[in-house]
C-alpha cells in the first residue's frame, strides 16, 4: 500500500489540563508547531513533549564568572605556588593553571560534588557547558567555585556588585 501524501487537516489537538497545548505557544512557535503537525500523514503517531521554559544564564552571571571568579581563582592558585591545579588531572597528567583549565576544573568538580555530596543519581547534566546552562545551573557553578575557594585556599572573591551594569 502506497504511503499517503501528507495533507492539511485541522490542527491536531493535545489536551493538557483541559487546554489546547498549542494555545501555550506564541507567535512563530505556534506557526512552526502547527505547520509541523499539519504536515504529518494521517495515522502518524508522534510524541510531543512540552516542558517549561528554563531561563538562560544572565549576562551579569557570565560577567561575574569571567571578570571576577576565574581571574581571582587563577591569581590565588599562582600566589600559592600552584602552577598546576592541585588535586586535578586529565588522563592522569597534571594540568597547568590558567583560566581555561580552572573553568574546566570547577565544572568537573561540581559534577563529582553533585553525585558524592548531594547524593544525586548523576550530575544534573554531566559536565556542564556554559553555553547550555540555565540561570540556576550557572548560579550553582558560581556558588560551588566560591565554596571551593573558601575551603581549599581560604580566600573569597569580591562579591558581585548589584549596582554594576554593563
Amino acid at each position: 500500500m502506497a504511503r499517503q501524501k501528507p495533507h492539511k487537516t485541522q490542527m491536531v489537538v493535545k489536551e493538557v489540563g483541559g487546554e489546547n497545548a498549542l494555545g501555550h505557544c506564541s507567535g512563530l512557535h505556534k506557526t512552526l508547531y502547527g505547520s509541523f503537525l499539519q504536515s504529518l500523514p494521517i495515522g502518524e503517531i508522534v510524541d510531543a513533549i512540552f516542558t517549561p521554559h528554563k531561563k538562560e544564564k544572565t549576562p551579569p552571571q557570565l560577567g561575574y564568572w569571567y571578570a571576577v571568579i576565574l581571574p581571582f581563582s587563577v591569581l590565588e592558585l599562582l600566589k600559592l605556588g600552584h602552577n598546576e591545579i592541585p588535586d586535578f588531572t586529565i588522563d592522569g597528567e597534571p594540568v597547568q593553571t590558567n583560566e581555561g583549565t580552572v573553568d574546566l576544573m570547577y565544572k568537573v568538580k561540581l559534577a563529582k560534588y553533585q553525585v558524592l555530596e548531594l547524593k544525586r543519581d548523576k550530575p544534573s547534566k554531566g559536565i556542564l557547558e556554559k553555553g547550555n546552562m540555565t540561570v540556576d545551573e550557572m548560579s550553582e557553578l558560581i556558588e560551588f567555585a566560591i565554596k571551593w575557594l573558601r575551603e581549599k585556599l581560604q580566600v573569597a572573591p569580591q562579591p558581585p556588585d548589584p549596582e554594576l551594569r554593563s
